[in-house]
């Protein structure tokens, strides 16, 4: 009796569409959040470019010589191009998904048409969950992104 209900059993097809579709669920699954990871990796570069070079037009227009300041004095600070890039990531920055640390360095100060240079830094926080434990494994979920924008000074002199 129990080998006529195990035969039974095992012809039974019932329920094997239900098990097919859970194993290919979780691939596909894991494919969409790896996606949609990479492709809020690859905004949050194209966020810290525009950051960097939203800092390197404010440090053009800030460092010295400027026309707009004194005596050839600057009209701002640092903290001003600072917070240009800053603010440049909206959103983002807000939500914590950003944080920037920002070089800026002027390889002629004071002179005028020299080149300067911003570089951004900025760690993004990798928040999508299945997606994160294979494009950001390593780090605590979160990856150094790098990106720096080059701009000439537009000294000109007013008289």
């Amino acid at each position: 009796m129990k080998s006529a209900r195990l035969g039974a059993l095992a012809k039974d097809r019932r329920g094997a569409v239900a098990v097919e579709f859970a194993v290919a669920t979780m691939p596909l699954l894991l494919c969409f959040f790896c996606f949609l990871q990479v492709a809020f990796v690859f905004t949050a570069k194209m966020f810290v470019r525009h950051a960097a070079v939203v800092g390197a037009r404010a440090a053009i227009v800030i460092l010295p010589p400027n026309p707009g300041g004194k005596n050839g004095k600057s009209i701002g600070t640092t903290d001003d191009i600072r917070n240009a890039v800053r603010a440049s990531a909206g959103t983002w920055g807000k939500k914590d998904l950003l944080a920037f640390q920002e070089e800026i360095s002027d390889s002629d100060p004071g002179a005028e048409n020299s080149d300067v240079t911003v570089k951004v830094t900025a760690k993004f926080k990798c928040t999508v969950p299945l997606g994160k434990t294979v494009v950001c494994p390593s780090q605590g979920g979160t990856i150094n992104i790098v990106d720096s924008a080059t701009l000439p000074k537009q000294g000109a002199k007013y008289k």
